[in-house]
């Protein structure tokens, strides 16, 4: 679901405050002055005014602070405190820039305090939250934004999202239907919309089993002892991956959908050799086509990987390069099959491996299927090696992925490793069978 990055907010403008402005940049703060004083007799509009023109020049913190003079001379005027929160937008805005979560909702809430009823704030707090996985707390604020301003296509396209990974599926076919309505080429939301009532089709009656940090759904009776060992797997994976990880430890409850063979063929349209897989929830069969249980080491290694990836979109959204994320997952759940190995090392003999820059995103759809399947298997190789030399180093590389302009930057600057010596070593790795 696609979020804007940021709300942009507009004044209108009077021609003195234009007038201003130019002076302003041309150097003459004095003669701007000069003409907002001989504007306004009154000094609130005057430094309301000022505010203005710096909000216009992008000095958000120095307009906020005139507009905070103007406030004081006079509270009772309605379009200062207006302006103070647009300011204090404005300013959540820089802060999300920076990658301050807290500091951008400091700003939103003040301007919240000072605008109750006006709807974007609530709106940008909550898609600010949403984006980063904190779904519980982002609700209320796109609720509100919705009863403010109901035209909120935003906002109701993200509790949509929330209602969906929550299993409410009527809830988000309704949000969803609306934004459709008032905008068709809603990006990726048809498809989305076709996808909910696929699998709303089958998983309609499913039960539901919660623990501590997982929910599971499944269409059956589960017994006790299989509940127990499918729980016992999915919380020590929270423990021990989360811990490796640098103590990362999703705080939403993680959804995971369990399915026969034939209804998790049904419900995810995957291709046959797809064994699990993570959209925002878990989903995963625990039996064959033929209704047989799996093995346990097989569920163990398949809810192990997904799980992976619960964690890296928790801390990094969508900013991890796709060999990592899969690379990672294949490493922290099953041990290098040595059937890899021999397929990566006779693609090197051949010279048909894939550059990392090029697996940065899901090759699926540009790749043939044996293409595909080596990407799996070198981005399994290359990151088991970077894990075997330096896997401490590991929450700092997150870290850098998350701040770093570049994947490759991120792994000079942890691993002093660039993408030439990442194909070196995953080269060398299939030689040490």
């Amino acid at each position: 679901m696609a979020i804007p990055p940021c709300y942009r907010f507009a004044m209108s403008i009077p021609t003195h405050i234009t007038t201003a402005m130019t002076l302003l940049r041309r150097g003459a703060p004095l003669l701007c002055l000069l003409l907002l004083g001989a504007a306004h007799a009154q000094p609130a509009k005057g430094f309301n005014d000022l505010g203005t023109v710096y909000f216009q020049e992008g000095r958000f913190a120095d307009a906020l602070e005139r507009f905070g003079q103007a406030h004081k001379l006079a509270p009772e005027i309605p379009a200062i405190r207006r302006n103070m929160a647009l300011c204090h937008q404005a300013l959540a805005n820089e802060a999300m820039e920076n990658d301050d979560l807290n500091l951008a909702l400091e700003h939103l809430n003040k301007a919240i305090e000072l605008e109750p009823r006006l709807p974007t704030p609530h709106a940008q707090a909550g898609a600010y939250l949403f984006a980063a996985e904190r779904l519980k707390e982002a609700q209320p604020f796109l609720e509100q934004a919705l009863k403010l301003d109901n035209s909120q296509l935003d906002a109701r396209a993200m509790l949509g999202e929330i209602a969906y990974r929550a299993n409410d599926h009527a809830k988000a076919e309704t949000h969803w239907k609306i934004v459709l309505e008032a905008k068709p080429d809603w990006p990726g939301l048809a498809q989305r919309l076709e996808k909910l009532r696929r699998e709303a089709h089958i998983e309609g009656d499913f039960k539901r089993y919660p623990s501590a940090h997982f929910e599971i759904s499944f269409g059956d009776v589960l017994t006790e002892a299989t509940l127990s060992r499918i729980f016992d797997i999915l919380e020590t994976a929270y423990q021990e991956i989360g811990t490796e990880l640098g103590d990362i430890f999703p705080s939403e409850t993680v959804e995971v959908v369990l399915y026969d063979g034939a209804q998790f063929a049904e419900a995810t349209q995957s291709d046959p050799h797809v064994g699990a897989l993570f959209d925002g929830k878990i989903r995963a069969p625990i039996t064959n086509k033929e209704g047989r249980f799996l093995q346990n080491a097989t569920l163990k290694s398949r809810l192990r990987h997904e799980y992976v990836h619960v964690v890296l979109r928790h801390r990094l959204g969508s900013k991890v390069p796709w060999w990592f994320n899969e690379g990672l997952a294949e490493t922290l759940s099953r041990k290098m099959d040595q059937s890899r190995l021999r397929l990566v090392r006779s693609a090197f003999r051949s010279e048909e491996t894939l550059s990392f820059q090029e697996l940065e995103s899901n090759p699926r759809g540009q790749l043939s299927p044996e293409q595909v399947s080596l990407a799996y298997a070198q981005s399994h190789v290359a990151v088991a090696q970077l894990w075997n030399e330096g896997k401490a180093k590991f929450p700092a590389l997150l870290e850098a992925f998350d701040k770093s302009p570049s994947y490759e930057d991120a792994l000079k600057s942890v691993l002093n490793t660039d993408y030439a010596t990442l194909e070196k070593l995953t080269e060398t790795a299939t030689n040490e069978e």
